[in-house]
């Protein structure tokens, strides 16, 4: 993290010294690409076209950070939204930028930072980004958790709301739904159930308190109905509800042996550190 360190401290400085703003280049906006890790998946118009305004009473107060891309055109490192709204929403030709160098590495860590910190990242996008880095540079969730300076389990909560169906997820991005109306979802099997509730949500318009009150509801009655199915006292099915509670995945006790469920590696990482057992 030093490196990353480094890079975004020389950022903050780039924008906060007003000689080194004053010297910045005028860059044609359509020879701007996309920072490739972006991690925002919507761009909120009344957000831009606010910021549109901003600019075009004040200027822009700091340039956008580039890094070259090819002979003649460049990636945008920090600085998107300021970019989305001169050249989209004030229909500019030129923006001031300031060239550095970063990997690619750095531009991933960048963009995640600048939008989480800056620019009120939604916690889908942030769970997607954070997947990706899992992925990408195979870490555990404790050592993500590390690098960004997040505790392993706000990483851990923040990914599992991409278990939700692409539906749900999709009514999250676009606000039709709030985050803390969906996320006592996570703990239900069925996809129509889980889709039946959000309708009932945006229907209802039920607040948070009642849609919890709904799942544990659901809990219950499946408690119930498994119960009477299951030759399994009692006691198996509480201590089987308590530990997939815990480790938020299917759990089956029986024969003597308990088996823990998990969709993929990431998954297997997060119960093994839930556990105790962190894999470096």
């Amino acid at each position: 993290m030093e490196g990353d360190d480094d890079i975004l401290k020389q950022i903050d400085s780039i924008e906060r010294d007003e000689e080194i703003i004053r010297q910045a280049d005028e860059f044609p906006t359509n020879s701007i690409l996309s920072n490739p890790f972006q991690p925002r998946l919507v761009f909120n118009e009344d957000g831009l076209r606010e910021l549109a305004h901003s600019i075009e009473k004040q200027g822009l107060l700091s340039p956008i950070i580039l890094k070259q891309a090819s002979e003649d055109q460049y990636y945008v490192i920090a600085g998107e939204r300021r970019l989305k709204a001169v050249k989209d929403i004030l229909n500019k030709p030129f923006i001031k930028g300031i060239v550095i160098n970063a990997t690619d590495i750095q531009m991933q860590d960048i963009a995640l930072i600048e939008n989480i910190h800056r620019e009120n990242l939604n916690p889908l996008e942030e769970g997607r980004a954070y997947e990706k880095i899992l992925n990408d540079r195979s870490f555990t969730q404790e050592q993500l958790s590390q690098h960004l300076g997040k505790s392993r389990s706000y990483i851990a909560n923040t990914v599992r709301m991409l278990k939700l169906p692409y539906s749900i997820q999709q009514m999250v991005l676009h606000n039709q739904v709030s985050m803390g109306h969906v996320k006592p979802l996570i703990t239900i099997d069925d996809e129509k159930v889980i889709l039946g509730i959000a309708e009932r949500i945006m229907r209802e318009k039920l607040s948070v308190r009642q849609v919890e009150d709904i799942v544990r509801g659901h809990g219950l009655q499946k408690y119930r109905h498994k119960k009477l199915k299951s030759n399994k006292s009692i006691e198996v099915l509480e201590i089987e509800n308590f530990i997939r509670a815990k480790l938020q995945t299917k759990i089956d006790i029986g024969n003597n042996k308990i088996q823990i469920k998990y969709k993929n590696n990431n998954d297997l990482n997060r119960i093994l550190e839930l556990l105790g057992f962190l894999i470096d």
